[in-house]
């Protein structure tokens, strides 16, 4: 076995019939891989909100924010399900923006998402490391081992990753399902140790929230609130990665998604509103290098013989669940992206699969960008939920008022509900993005400003260079509409002769392009080739693997052109033939199926086009694939004749 396949698992047919079914996830893994991410941040967001709040004052707020906990959720949950209806297709807040919005709401909303993912893996990352450093003696300074831990987990899931995203996922089921047990059993003990003392203590608490207000005046006792919610937004996220995701899904999968909503947001308002009710039980507050978790499963455990070893595993569970929960960013994030690159907002080849059917290049770049996080960031816990919890919100705002634009523009039956529920996700979602402006102004907020404006002006600029290349290879389709009217040479083509000279010319797409590099073969070999069998990838990318009918249909698209290319050739007096393969690696596809018709036309020589710019950069090489260059060097090994003919991209009075 090559290494490649003991690290990352052998390829993947995606023309097998039954490809989907096995990639799909059943709610429970969806809930799992996609679900975590909005669970594993009860392990923050709660301590933020009491953090920021203080111990008096969250004695005396604490059942406020229960209880608006637990309303957002549902009020996000429902809007995103309203998403899931509308685009069962996967409706990323990317997609709902751009539709609904513009492009360039859409480029912001992409932007913010890419941000999103990337902050989701190194939150997870950086909060699980810092949960399991809490089971270590309050003597040991942890701060030299957190940031290079934080790496290289980061790195460690990038790779498993790499393998699959149903593998990743089953491999982390029992770490998930493990989170679920110890922490139901926790708040479970919690409240039932204080079952008779739950309405005593609230009411305390409504008493001390009374005299509060008289104190420091009911505004500033409602922007106490406020800046305490805004805080803990972290424990919202993780709800818009289902509708973004929703093709990976089981069928029905518009149910299915629904199903894993509702998983999503019960667990997460149970678990995030039980451990802000046992914080306010126990008294919980700072503790040295612990988190709250800690302090409150160490108080609740503290008579208890076994209660030390609960701790351990409880917190253990928590650790591990915040390297599950990073699945959001590495399932979702390379989607976001590939959605982008069918756009040209970012370069095309985000939109490539691996041989395991997975946005590779994608699952890079976020891992990339959350190791980057943690580094700039120092794995610092508050300034990373700021930014995260801001470009998220900048998602809700932006997916939600999307939402309510394709309610009205669209009206089906029950649509006055459905723009209410929307229209009350969009109102929350920006009463949390102003109030962070507003209570949370700082470094992080301005980091997380321009890093995404910083991303917007580089999609922008990529856009703008493959639409001026578009527009200078725009210059050469009068070429093909041109041949197309000519008249045909004879009457009836000749037959395919095996033994005469060949033209094997790989073409990509029917194009003005595609025209001229024929008619450059037959000017530069004048009356010398008796044949041409035309050759054409397709390419199975992000784009062409929704479904399993979008395959057939690539296929379809990619024989009518080659038909297209064929009637040229048919047409001035050529016997042509034509092969039509697919593929996610267009090259190793490619040096396959070359070799094969060398040996059926033992006198052919192989062409393909290439774009030759006048001043190549690094700019033109990153953003244009060198796939004619590879296949031509790997053919070449393999003792064929290649040549490359130039498409030049000229401007000006040069072209």
């Amino acid at each position: 076995m090559k290494l490649r396949e003991l690290l990352f698992g052998r390829p993947k047919s995606p023309l097998d019939p039954h490809v989907f079914e096995k990639l799909s996830l059943a709610a429970l893994l969806a809930w799992v891989g996609l679900g975590a991410d909005g669970l594993s941040s009860s392990c923050y967001g709660p301590q933020e909100i009491f953090e920021a709040l203080g111990h008096h004052q969250a004695q005396a707020l604490a059942p406020f924010l229960i209880l608006a906990v637990a309303v957002t959720v549902a009020v996000l949950s429902a809007g995103y399900a309203n998403t899931i209806e509308a685009y069962p297709g996967g409706g990323g807040a990317y997609i709902v923006a751009t539709n609904t919005l513009g492009r360039y709401t859409g480029l912001l909303c992409g932007c913010a998402l890419i941000v999103d993912y990337a902050l989701t893996i190194a939150i997870s990352m950086a909060s699980g490391i810092e949960a399991l450093l809490s089971m270590l003696p309050e003597h040991v300074d942890v701060r030299p081992y957190k940031l290079p831990a934080t790496i290289l987990v980061t790195v460690g899931l990038m790779l498993l990753n790499l393998r699959g995203i149903k593998e990743s996922i089953k491999l982390l089921l029992p770490i998930f399902m493990g989170f679920l047990v110890t922490h139901a059993l926790a708040i479970g003990a919690a409240l039932f140790s204080h079952s008779g003392q739950i309405g005593a203590k609230f009411s305390d608490s409504f008493t001390r929230a009374g005299t509060l207000s008289g104190t420091m005046g009911t505004g500033a006792l409602v922007l106490v609130l406020i800046r305490a919610y805004t805080m803990g937004a972290g424990t919202y996220t993780g709800i818009e990665a289902l509708s973004n995701s929703v093709p990976i899904l089981r069928e029905p999968r518009v149910a299915t998604a629904k199903r894993t909503m509702l998983y999503m947001a019960v667990s997460l308002a149970l678990t995030s509103g039980g451990l802000l009710l046992g914080y306010l039980l126990y008294g919980v507050g700072p503790e040295g290098n612990k988190t709250f978790n800690a302090v409150f499963l160490q108080r609740l455990t503290a008579e208890i013989p076994l209660g030390p070893w609960f701790v351990n595993l409880t917190l253990l569970t928590e650790g591990a669940l915040l390297f599950v929960a990073a699945q959001a960013g590495f399932v979702s994030g390379p989607r976001a992206v590939a959605s982008m690159a069918v756009d040209s907002w970012v370069p095309r080849w985000f939109r490539h699969l691996s041989d395991r059917l997975v946005i590779h290049s994608g699952i890079l770049l976020v891992g990339v960008g959350a190791v980057l996080a943690v580094w700039f960031t120092g794995g610092q816990m508050k300034q990373l939920v700021l930014i995260y919890s801001f470009s998220v919100f900048v998602t809700f705002v932006l997916s939600q008022l999307g939402m309510c634009v394709n309610q009205v523009r669209h009206r089906k039956p029950g649509w006055p509900f459905r723009l209410s529920v929307n229209a009350a996700a969009f109102l929350l979602s920006s009463a949390v993005v102003v109030s962070m402006a507003l209570f949370q102004f700082g470094p992080p907020i301005l980091a997380a400003a321009g890093v995404i404006s910083g991303l917007m002006v580089i999609c922008f600029c990529i856009r703008l260079y493959y639409d001026r290349v578009g527009r200078l290879l725009g210059r050469l389709e009068p070429i093909r509409i041109q041949v197309e009217s000519e008249p045909a040479r004879t009457a009836t083509p000749p037959a395919v002769d095996r033994s005469a000279p060949t033209a094997v010319v790989l073409v990509r797409g029917y194009s003005g392009a595609g025209v001229h590099t024929l008619l450059t073969i037959l000017r530069t070999f004048p009356n010398y080739f008796r044949n041409f069998v035309f050759l054409s990838v397709g390419d199975i990318d992000f784009d062409r693997f929704k479904e399993t009918h979008d395959v057939e249909r690539l296929r379809e698209s990619v024989e009518s052109d080659l038909q297209k290319y064929a009637a040229l050739a048919r047409k001035w007096g050529y016997g042509t033939e034509t092969r039509c393969v697919l593929s996610v690696d267009v090259v190793e596809e490619a040096v396959k199926t070359c070799p094969a018709l060398a040996r059926e036309f033992p006198r052919a020589i192989f062409f393909a086009g290439k774009l030759l710019f006048e001043q190549p950069s690094i700019v033109t090489r990153l953003l244009h694939e060198q796939t004619g260059d590879e296949i031509q060097r790997r053919l070449q090994f393999e003792g064929l004749t290649v040549i490359m003919l130039p498409i030049r991209v000229m401007e000006g009075s040069r072209a």
